[in-house]
């Protein structure tokens, strides 16, 4: 499950002082988001992630054909 975060590092750094455990700190992927992975008790993945712009534009978005 995917939850996007406007200010990702700070969410992460509350959540973490609560006591919650990431398997992953907030990093930047090649794919131009950063993201932090956590699993929730029944050991399903869940993602924090902030894209901005590059959720709806990213630089790699295919064009239509004219």
């Amino acid at each position: 499950m995917y939850f996007e975060c406007d200010d990702l590092d700070a969410t992460v750094g509350v959540l973490v002082n609560a006591g919650i455990v990431f398997a992953c700190g907030p990093e930047d992927k090649s794919w131009l988001w950063r993201e932090a992975e956590l699993f929730d008790p029944g050991g399903n993945r869940v993602i924090l992630y902030h894209a901005g712009s590059n959720r709806i534009d990213p630089p790699w978005k295919v064009l239509p054909i004219e």
